[in-house]
């Protein structure tokens, strides 16, 4: 219970800048196996969060500013964390056609101009698809694109090969187990039935291995960088899809 507490604590703290009360003192080895099963709770979290926000406020204002301010805040409230995965993702891939070591532009902290671009496009495309979704009520799609874009990601750590630098996803890697994943499918399939929203796994499955095939491919190896960078780009895809799909 201790390991699954502190796996938890991490996870919010890590994948979230939400105030978490827990407080990790030691982190056991174990608990980086629940860490990585925290990023869909985290989606779930977050996608709630949010939720509650926009139904709350959305009776004193317009609802499209209101919804626009909540999306924005979503943002904030990961702190940006896969989005800056986007920037070095982009100006690796972009930066390695010229003959350059695309693991060392990744690792660069200066974001180029391409990759400015296309994180600033992609936030703008995500917000927004979610307040279009929050203007129409639709607080069961918006949840749903957080929990599986995370959810692609946690299977991605549990098969995927990665590179040798990745020294924290080779953590949670280690001690992932195929029961905790058995589990947390569940979890996540019985939420995705609840909402309506079930036929979305195996599409969201397909995506993130494509994805992940991809990345390999174009540099041969997958980081937290990768990771970050799939976790973006299949919730972009699902919010996007979803507002054609519900006629918002």
């Amino acid at each position: 219970m201790r390991a699954f507490l502190e796996g938890v604590a991490l996870g919010l703290g890590y994948f979230t800048r939400l105030p978490v009360p827990y407080r990790v003192r030691k982190v056991d080895a174990k608990s980086y196996g629940y860490l990585a099963l925290t990023l869909p709770l985290a989606g779930l979290v977050l996608g709630l969060l949010c939720s509650g926000i926009f139904a709350s406020l959305s009776g004193y204002a317009n609802r499209y500013y209101v919804a626009f301010i909540v999306s924005v805040c979503y943002l904030f409230m990961y702190g940006f964390l896969h989005l800056e995965a986007v920037a070095d993702v982009v100006d690796a891939w972009h930066g390695g056609h010229s003959g350059k070591e695309r693991y060392t532009i990744m690792k660069d902290p200066n974001i180029g101009a391409i990759g400015a671009l296309w994180t600033f496009g992609l936030a703008l495309v995500k917000i927004a698809s979610m307040t279009m979704l929050f203007a129409a009520d639709a607080y069961s799609a918006v949840v749903s694109a957080l929990i599986l874009s995370r959810f692609g990601a946690v299977w991605v750590i549990f098969l995927g090969r990665f590179h040798e630098g990745s020294h924290f996803i080779h953590k949670m890697q280690k001690q992932l187990m195929p029961k905790e994943m058995l589990w947390i499918t569940l979890f996540v399939a019985a939420a995705l039935l609840f909402a309506g929203y079930l036929w979305l796994l195996p599409l969201t499955l397909a995506a993130v291995y494509l994805l992940y095939r991809w990345l390999q491919k174009s540099f041969g190896f997958v980081n937290g960088d990768g990771l970050g960078f799939m976790i973006e780009i299949v919730e972009m895809g699902i919010l996007t899809g979803a507002v054609f799909f519900v006629n918002v």
